[in-house]
């Protein structure tokens, strides 16, 4: 399965000059169980890796602009309030069906505690690199988004993707 690594900036970070993914490919290959190859996708997959994420998760178009990252000229893609709603919705739903698949497997004569866990947390077909807070999975990061919108001070937070990863298990 290929998947995508989001790096995602909160408006602090991005005010404070920390566009870029702390980690290396080789790092976050150990972060991902299972994962054989991470590599930072170009400008022409970025976009691409930004329509996929947005329809993973059934996002309002998002813009991507061309802006000034430590002297070169770099796509980045705005979140905006709506974006962050619409992504807070959507974890939501799929920890629900996260959920009734765990209690479809308990139900079984002989369930698997291996399926259980790997439908419950460990499938991720998005991560998230985020410079100031963590990687996270979808799950880590259904958990800890709401803290991050809390922590940007305001009612109206953004985060900024500046760069995507494409992965492999």
């Amino acid at each position: 399965m290929f998947g995508s690594i989001i790096v995602l900036v909160n408006q602090r970070a991005f005010e404070n000059g920390n566009f870029y993914c702390p980690w290396e490919d080789y790092e976050m290959r150990n972060f991902i169980m299972r994962c054989d190859y991470v590599g930072r996708d170009d400008p022409k997959a970025f976009k691409e890796a930004i329509g996929c994420f947005a329809e993973t998760y059934d996002l309002p178009e998002i813009q991507i602009q061309s802006l000034d990252l430590e002297g070169e000229q770099a796509p980045v893609a705005i979140l905006r309030s709506h974006h962050i709603e619409a992504l807070k919705y959507a974890l939501d739903r799929r920890m629900a069906q996260r959920i009734l698949m765990v209690k479809a497997e308990l139900k079984k004569p002989e369930p698997s505690l291996w399926h259980i866990a790997h439908k419950a947390y460990n499938f991720s077909p998005v991560y998230f690199a985020c410079p100031e807070e963590g990687f996270f999975n979808e799950v880590s990061f259904h958990l800890t988004l709401p803290v991050l919108v809390d922590g940007s001070g305001n009612g109206n937070a953004r985060f900024y993707i500046t760069e995507t990863h494409e992965f492999h298990v």
